[in-house]
């Protein structure tokens, strides 16, 4: 006798999970003019957005200085460094927000509904894996035609050199050509394997970021912040891969292998890593699920009324550790040392967050003392290092925050609201100052060409550190939505009400791009950074005084 409970069971939860999906694409169902707008206006952000940023960038990797600095042995142990850091924080995310996030609806349909989590969290789980190794694909197929891009630009420089018998030169390039296009195309699919296996463990550890307790979340973190560091650390040591092909094209084999096989190997390692999907989806906690799906659903709400600081507190860490450790006590006489324990103390209540912002504030501090002293791409670094900066300064300016809410309430301290302002930055200056600091000395001790130039690579991270507490600062003191932004800008290239809005809501990003920038142009150039500081302060004084 044959049983079909479980052949019944499957077509039960099939035709469940489809009448939850036909319900939620019925509540969505937009009139069909809103939907053309929709599709209009996605392409216009393509054509307008997208395809001058995808541009640039193909321009930048396709250089040939760049190109060789890409794809330089020398430069797989950053690399490699980069990809461990981009795990850890796909765990980090999946704590946030992981893969499996629905509206809030369907995620409680789903999740007090009798169909197994496996079968009701595939779709989401598959989509995210899908499409990270899409991307890392996309990645290493970038870096390979990159480094074919070096090999072309070198091959056309030597024949152009060799004036003295032009038909020699020309053989010479027509042959390494010929020789070249077959490795050329390996080398692509090589490179995109192991981008691809690089996606699916990024989308693999995001998973697991949301399905496995806490503690264990912070372990793996812990170690591929640790491989990460060690990559990091093989490249200031003087280690290098060595690349194994003659055509540089290959130079990303050197990160995963010496053999060919190897790109192929680490694709199917990824792709039988996928076996634990199932499990980790049967793991997960539907309140995480729930939790999670209504935090996004906010974060949506106040981006699209561009309150981007709302939506960075939805997910702001809930303070549980040091909850019997008292913010205003110990010794201390004098109010800025009072206030100063009382952010130290408010800071250590939330660990994790805490310890997130002081590894990267360490990075920040290596990377622009780095910067500061190497090629021309270094604005690239500098911008990156300024923006994680600007973030994980955070963790450490809560206090800014609440002298900017208590300004505008009853006196409660006894003193000035200026007077309470400035005291609450004494401790977000000197911590991320410090921090930053010791990741730029760090820096200048193991590595040659920022110790050449010490003070001013330390300088610059200095810079940089106190320019982010300023930009905090101003982030603190910004109102709402003025009126006079949604007034419509008409011009012939349409509204531009929409730019002046956008560019309100992201001024401290911007600004902290361009200040990592300006921070690495040059070791010794410091008026460029000290002029993006000024105007972050001019600003916010501006706001403090119109508030």
């Amino acid at each position: 006798m044959v049983d079909t409970t479980g052949a019944s069971s499957t077509r039960s939860s099939a035709t469940v999970l489809r009448d939850l999906r036909r319900t939620v694409r019925e509540a969505r169902r937009r009139p069909t003019a809103d939907t053309s707008y929709a599709v209009y206006l996605a392409l216009l952000v393509v054509l307008v957005a997208v395809v001058p940023v995808v541009r640039a960038g193909w321009l930048f990797v396709t250089d040939p200085v760049n190109a060789v600095a890409l794809t330089s042995a020398a430069t797989m142990p950053v690399i490699a460094g980069v990809v461990g850091l981009v795990w850890a924080a796909a765990v980090i995310a999946g704590r946030l927000r992981g893969p499996v996030v629905f509206t809030p609806f369907l995620a409680h349909a789903l999740t007090t509904s009798p169909v197994p989590q496996r079968r009701a969290f595939a779709r989401q789980a598959w989509m995210s894996v899908v499409t990270l190794s899409v991307a890392g694909a996309l990645c290493g197929a970038t870096l390979a035609a990159a480094s074919a891009a070096a090999s072309a630009a070198a091959v056309t420089s030597a024949a152009a050199s060799a004036v003295a018998s032009p038909s020699a030169a020309a053989l010479a390039a027509a042959s390494s050509v010929s020789v070249a296009t077959p490795e050329i195309a390996l080398g692509v699919a090589l490179a995109a394997s192991v981008g691809a296996a690089c996606g699916i463990v990024a989308a693999l550890l995001w998973l697991v970021g949301q399905a496995v307790p806490p503690r264990w979340s912070a372990l793996a973190i812990g170690v591929l912040a640790a491989l990460s560091t060690a990559a990091f650390g093989a490249q200031a040591w003087g280690f290098s891969f060595d690349p194994t092909l003659a055509d540089t094209t290959l130079a990303g084999l050197a990160a995963v292998g010496a053999h060919p096989l190897a790109a192929p190997g680490a694709l199917l390692a990824a792709l039988t890593l996928l076996a634990v999907v199932p499990l980790l989806l049967s793991r997960l906690e539907p309140r995480v699920v729930l939790g999670q799906s209504l935090r996004w659903e906010a974060v949506r709400l106040h981006t699209s009324t561009l309150e981007l600081s709302a939506s960075v507190a939805t997910y702001q860490s809930v303070p549980r550790a040091g909850r019997r450790r008292f913010a205003i006590g110990g010794r201390a006489r004098s109010l800025p040392a009072i206030i100063v324990r009382r952010d130290a103390v408010a800071a250590l209540r939330t660990p994790g967050r805490l310890a997130i912002g002081v590894l990267v504030l360490l990075a920040c501090g290596a990377l622009i003392a780095g910067a500061a002293v190497v090629a021309p791409p270094a604005w690239m670094l500098g911008a990156i290092a300024g923006l994680a900066a600007y973030a994980a300064a955070g963790p450490l300016s809560d206090g800014l925050r609440h002298a900017v809410e208590a300004a505008s309430a009853l006196p409660l301290y006894g003193t000035s609201d200026s007077a309470l302002l400035l005291l609450h930055t004494l401790f977000p200056a000197l911590a991320v100052g410090l921090v930053v600091a010791t990741g730029a000395v760090l820096v200048t001790a193991f590595w040659p060409p920022a110790a050449a130039l010490p003070l001013a690579s330390i300088g610059s991270a200095v810079i940089v550190a106190i320019g982010s507490v300023v930009l905090r600062l101003m982030n603190a003191l910004k109102p709402p939505l003025p009126l006079a932004l949604l007034t419509p800008i008409p011009t012939p290239a349409g509204d531009m009400a929409a730019l002046h809005r956008v560019i309100w809501a992201l001024d401290g990003v911007l600004l902290a791009g361009l200040l990592g920038a300006a921070a690495s142009l040059s070791a010794t150039a410091i008026l460029a950074p000290l002029a993006v500081v000024a105007v972050a302060g001019l600003i916010a004084r501006r706001r403090w005084v119109v508030r």
